[in-house]
């Protein structure tokens, strides 16, 4: 690497210095107490590992009633048309709708409160968490993935949620709890190749390589073109690892 850096212009090197010393700065800060309760990290930490701990609850199948699957419905039709802030309040309304609150209480930029979730549909909770990652607020995306996991007492619809929370962790930087929410979805769902490469990737951005390796390879055993777009380059990539 010496050899290669003393041939580059010295810009690179600036770009190089300023690029590392932000990003240990980034890594630094975010491990901090501070950081992670002015995030919201800590809290949401706390709601996965309930999750993890629980096995959900209640019969196979939740009732909707009519006024919320009325919501639901206007929220579908307003994500297909591409509003997505007038889905979010939709939704909002229908996760309030068991308290009989008035719409204007219901808006987009309004915080996500548990008592709230705690009571709403997981249909409609796991429809939020999708509407939410579309819009990128991805602290409000794992949050409502995660309390649709809880009440979520179907294993496979469970899973997706999870692996919604997983997805959503990861985008926020929560790596270690991004993992955990994965690997609880792929013990309920162990035949579903793309909650697999999900958690491979946390895990290789944990700093887990060889795990995400065989994971991966779990994965290609159910879909086949794994093998080729990730299991091959991540084996190349360890290989250059171990020769270096």
């Amino acid at each position: 690497m010496l050899v290669v850096g003393l041939q580059l212009p010295q810009a690179v090197h600036c770009y190089w210095l300023s690029s590392s010393v932000f990003a240990l700065a980034q890594n630094r800060a975010l491990s901090t107490p501070f950081a992670r309760e002015a995030l919201g990290v800590n809290k949401l930490a706390e709601a996965t590992r309930e999750i993890a701990t629980s096995r959900g609850g209640g019969s196979e199948h939740v009732p909707m009633s009519a006024k919320v699957l009325e919501l639901v419905k206007s929220a579908a039709k307003a994500r297909a048309d591409s509003n997505n802030r007038l889905a979010v309040n939709l939704l909002l309304q229908a996760v309030r709708a068991d308290e009989a609150r008035s719409s204007s209480d219901a808006d987009a930029s309004a915080p996500i409160r548990g008592e709230d979730l705690g009571k709403a549909h997981p249909s409609v909770l796991f429809a939020l968490g999708q509407t939410y990652a579309v819009l990128k607020d991805w602290k409000k995306s794992a949050l409502a993935y995660e309390y649709s996991a809880r009440v979520e007492p179907d294993p496979s619809q469970r899973s997706r949620a999870l692996m919604g929370a997983g997805v959503a962790r990861a985008r926020v930087g929560d790596l270690g709890m991004a993992s955990e929410a994965l690997r609880e979805a792929n013990r309920l769902n162990a035949s579903d190749a793309s909650i697999k490469v999900a958690l491979a990737s946390a895990l290789k951005l944990n700093g887990d390589p060889e795990r995400a390796l065989e994971i991966l390879r779990e994965a290609a055993e159910l879909q086949p073109d794994v093998e080729e777009r990730y299991v091959k380059p991540l084996e190349q990539e360890l290989a250059s690892r171990t020769s270096a």
